[in-house]
């Protein structure tokens, strides 16, 4: 899983949605409310993706070596705290993203 969210915050930086779209792109009321903070939108949660999923194919790495080491003793305890990291790390791109965008916005008024 973390590797698909590395791989989409890569192509996502690369190939950024030029428009809001409903298939691509990061896509919220308020990244959709004008180009420049779709674009920047697109930009802050693409390169705060691939960090994020960088952190997680780490943290999968670590816990595969506990489990080599028999640190946890079933496979399924590695699966469900896996899962509960990257449930909870994509769950804060949002808040975060938005967070961002909030500022941009509120510091591109003050400017024009």
């Amino acid at each position: 899983m973390p590797i698909i969210l590395l791989i989409s915050g890569y192509l996502i930086k690369k190939h950024p949605p030029r428009k809001p779209n409903i298939w691509y792109g990061y896509r919220t009321p308020r990244s959709m409310k004008n180009d420049d903070l779709w674009k920047e939108g697109n930009r802050y949660a693409a390169n705060l993706l691939i960090y994020l999923s960088t952190f997680l194919v780490f943290v999968n790495i670590l816990l595969s070596a506990f489990y080599q080491a028999e640190i946890f003793e079933d496979e399924n305890s590695i699966i469900t705290l896996s899962g509960i990291i990257v449930i909870t790390i994509t769950t804060i791109l949002f808040p975060i993203t938005e967070y961002h965008l909030y500022k941009y916005e509120k510091k591109n008024k003050q400017e024009d």
